[in-house]
C-alpha cells in the first residue's frame, strides 16, 4: 500500500509549526481527523486539510510534498516510522528525535538534528548552521543517532555533540566539531 500523502495546495511564506506532522502522531487518524489537526502558521491555528490534500495510505509513512524553509519542527520529537520531505526542510528538522527515518529532498535550516537521541536523518543537500549542535544556552547537542547530508554542514555542526555521527559529502563551515564531547564528524 502506499504512503500517507500530503501535497500542499500552494506555498506558503509564514512560518509553519510542523511538529504534529509526525507518522506516530498521524497514525490511525481517519481523514476527516487528519484534516482538522491544526498547525501554527504565523500567528494563527489553521488546521492541515487547508493547507493540503490529503491522500490516505500506511501512516508508517508520511511524504509531504511542497514544503519549503517556512517549515521549522518536521519530525520533531519521532520515535518511528519514516517522514519524507519532497521539498526543502525549515529549521530545527528532526529536533529531539529518538527513532525512525527522515529523509529531505533539498535542503534544511539551522539546527538539525539537535537534541536528537537516535535514529537517521538524511539531506540531499545542504544544511545550515548548529546541526547536531546545543540549543542556544543548551549543554549538550546531539546524542545519538545518524545525519547524512549530500551538501555542506553549515558553521558549528557538532557544537557539544554528546554521540552520534554526522556525515557530510560537501564542506564544513567554521567551528565544526567545537566543544565536542564525543561522537563523529566525518567532512
Amino acid at each position: 500500500m502506499s504512503a500517507l500523502t500530503l501535497t500542499l495546495r500552494e506555498p506558503l511564506r509564514l512560518p509553519v509549526d510542523a511538529s504534529p506532522l509526525t507518522p506516530e502522531r498521524l497514525a490511525g487518524l481517519a481523514e476527516r481527523e487528519l484534516a482538522a489537526v491544526p498547525l501554527q502558521v504565523g500567528n494563527r491555528k489553521v488546521v492541515l486539510g487547508e493547507l493540503f490534500s490529503i491522500q490516505q495510505g500506511e501512516p508508517e509513512t508520511l511524504v509531504l510534498r511542497g514544503t519549503g524553509t517556512a517549515w521549522r519542527r518536521l519530525g520533531q520529537g519521532m520515535s518511528k516510522g519514516r517522514l519524507v520531505g519532497e521539498g526543502d526542510a525549515g529549521d530545527r528538522l528532526g529536533e529531539s528525535m529518538k527513532g525512525g527515518t527522515i529523509e529531505v529532498q533539498g535542503s534544511a535550516g539551522a539546527f538539525v538534528g539537535t537534541l536528537m537521541h537516535a535514529g537517521t536523518i538524511r539531506v540531499a543537500g545542504d544544511v545550515g548552521d548548529f546541526a547536531g549542535s546545543a540549543l542556544a544556552g543548551g549543554r549538550s547537542g546531539m546524542a545519538g543517532g545518524a545525519l547524512i547530508v549530500g551538501g555542506k554542514l553549515g558553521e558549528r555542526a557538532g557544537d557539544r555533540m554528546r554521540r552520534g555521527v554526522i556525515v557530510a559529502s560537501g564542506d564544513a563551515g567554521a567551528f565544526t566539531g567545537a566543544r565536542m564531547i564525543g561522537g563523529t564528524v566525518i567532512v
